[in-house]
């Protein structure tokens, strides 16, 4: 019985964890972060859940230029895993024949794969997924290719590799 007891108040301890941590202070501490980089955000809007953090109307900018524009990006943190949605993704202008429009990412964490970050996403390239291990900081994506991503995006084709029909790319951030 005691065991029982520990158990729900362990996951009792959890759940008011999650609910009351201050989730727009973790945004704007990873958006001080990113800063650091040379990277800004400008949102439009911030709203605050009881599990998550929704924004809408992100401008993204390297060095003062814009980059790219983020209709909506959804964060959930939960107990058994943490979830950011990134949808509706655009290129600047200027990006538009390098960088194709993201239409969906999300990126996947869970307490089970404690080094691994799981990515997926889909967009006028296809659709890719893959992972981010934490502490040997690598990337690891895996396209299937849209029928004309060749042609539309050559820049970008020649960053994958063909590994068994498939197209691989890899990349460490040491």
């Amino acid at each position: 019985m005691k065991i029982i007891k520990f158990i729900f108040f362990s996951v009792l301890f959890f759940v008011m964890l999650m609910a009351f941590l201050p989730k727009e202070n973790i945004y704007y501490f990873f958006e001080n972060k990113l800063f650091e980089k040379g990277i800004s955000l400008n949102e439009e809007s911030t709203k605050e859940g009881l599990f998550g953090l929704d924004l809408s109307g992100i401008d993204v900018l390297y060095l003062g230029d814009s980059v790219a524009r983020i209709g909506q990006i959804d964060a959930f943190f939960g107990i058994l895993y943490n979830k950011v949605a990134l949808a509706s993704a655009n290129p600047s202008k200027n990006l538009q024949n390098f960088v194709p429009q993201v239409e969906r990412i999300n990126a996947l964490y869970t307490p089970f794969y404690p080094t691994k970050v799981f990515l997926k996403g889909e967009g006028g390239f296809g659709s890719i997924s893959g992972s981010y291990s934490i502490f040997s900081k690598k990337i690891s994506l895996t396209l299937n290719p849209a029928s004309d991503f060749a042609r539309r995006y050559p820049m970008l084709n020649s960053n994958f590799k063909n590994v068994d029909g498939r197209l691989v790319y890899e990349l460490s951030f040491k």
